[in-house]
């Protein structure tokens, strides 16, 4: 692995070192068992010497091949291990703010008691996670903090399904922070109560809050006509917050589960006032099969429901800012999707009978929080080895069903035939010799 990482990238150097015989070097970076991987990083100035001069990082991975080959063992996430050391060592760890206040998904305890039985239990225990393999240091905005300003050190803010709606003051941090080239992500619950108020105006989008349901592509879990809210898509652009989906599009499809639709309208306030308009790129359509539920009763009824291939996430870029010396800024990036499950934990089952936790919208959360932070040349599809959700459409659980009560009987059957008639024409042969020989 490393070998050829170095083959590729020209920056890599592996050397191998025996931890008892190298005592010094295993002391230096503190190795005390074998099958240790230490990855340094030279310092920037070539004629410093020293630790100081040197960043590295270091996991270890099971010198048993058949322990490390496990389910859980390091080789089968090994690409993603080097990532997120690499990543600690290439930059500073940066600083991701999550709002929290109003009901959101990694702050649901905030919802009043009487509003929370409207909303199924959600947390965002996943895209921590990633933050963190990511080199970020997640860290919460509050309330207080949000109206008056959003931190200097933020590299980004996320309101991840916030159920109530924000303050006034809040809105407006958010888009003065976007003036000063920030970076935003906002999921929106279209069954809560949160609006996008002035950031629509940047944004160029609303949001519709009818559901979309798709009877074609969907996951059939409950056996019920809500499962068609269960929407299945792989409608995803090339744009870089949607790199790996596109590339496997083919063949991996993401859950909407509650899932409202983006409405494309005309940038507003100072969005719209800037000599260069923000740049606006649908990176999520539903299936052309899916429609919005107008009426709540789970089915399609023409022709005031219409199918179409609806919006689901919007990324947006702002014109480059001049700065005082006239040289142009760094742009604010923000995006912004109409279900906020697409962020959200949700328990899966592999074929062998393992679970565990993952979210809806797969690697998407990965390459958006790259594409936000400026750090697009990263995104790309990490390998790993884990099992993968089992998720089927209604078309592939019928197709399995044929095949299990049709086709395996028939072919049981029709290889009996056959045996029967193979057997019959070997007997005659058999009897005829028995007699010839008496």
């Amino acid at each position: 692995y490393f070998q050829e990482l170095g083959r590729q990238t020209g920056k890599v150097t592996v050397e191998r070192y025996d931890r008892l015989v190298s005592a010094q070097l295993a002391q230096k970076y503190q190795v005390q068992r074998d099958g240790t991987v230490v990855l340094v990083r030279a310092g920037d100035d070539a004629s410093a010497t020293g630790a100081a001069a040197e960043k590295s990082g270091k996991f270890e991975i099971d010198t048993d091949f058949d322990k490390a080959r496990r389910q859980t063992g390091k080789l089968r996430i090994l690409d993603q291990t080097v990532n997120t050391e690499l990543l600690k060592l290439v930059r500073e760890k940066r600083k991701a703010y999550l709002t929290v206040g109003h009901g959101e998904i990694n702050d649901p305890d905030s919802l009043p008691a009487q509003v929370r039985a409207r909303f199924p239990d959600a947390k965002a225990m996943v895209i921590k996670a990633i933050l963190g393999q990511l080199n970020y240091e997640v860290k919460t905005l509050p309330t207080i903090d949000l109206n008056r300003e959003v931190p200097a050190d933020a590299t980004l803010v996320m309101a991840l399904g916030p159920k109530l709606p924000f303050e006034p003051g809040e809105l407006n941090t958010l888009a003065g922070y976007l003036d000063r080239g920030g970076r935003v992500l906002i999921a929106v619950d279209p069954q809560g109560d949160f609006e996008l108020g002035p950031l629509a105006g940047y944004f160029g989008v609303s949001v519709d809050r009818h559901l979309i349901h798709d009877d074609k592509n969907y996951t059939p879990e409950r056996g019920q006509p809500t499962d068609k809210m269960l929407a299945l898509t792989n409608g995803f652009s090339s744009h870089p917050a949607t790199t790996s989906l596109s590339r496997g599009a083919a063949n991996q499809a993401i859950l909407l589960q509650t899932s409202g639709a983006l409405i494309e309208q005309d940038f507003s306030g100072p969005a719209a006032a800037a000599a260069e308009k923000p740049k606006r790129t649908i990176i999520i359509r539903s299936m052309s099969d899916a429609w919005l539920d107008l009426d709540g009763n789970h089915a399609f009824d023409a022709p005031a429901e219409k199918r179409d291939r609806y919006s689901i996430g919007a990324a947006i870029e702002g014109p480059k800012p001049k700065k005082p010396d006239g040289t142009d800024g760094e742009p604010w990036r923000a995006l912004v999707f109409a279900d906020n499950d697409l962020f959200a934990d949700r328990l899966f089952r592999t074929l062998t009978g393992q679970q565990g936790l993952d979210t809806n919208s797969r690697t998407l959360p990965d390459d958006s929080i790259r594409w936000l932070g400026g750090e697009e040349a990263f995104a790309g599809i990490v390998n790993t080895e884990k099992e993968n959700e089992v998720r089927q459409t209604k078309r592939q659980q019928a197709r399995w069903c044929v095949a299990t009560t049709l086709f395996v009987p028939v072919l049981v059957v029709g290889l009996g035939l056959a045996y029967a008639l193979s057997y019959r024409r070997r007997r005659p042969l058999a009897v005829a010799k028995m007699e010839k020989t008496s």
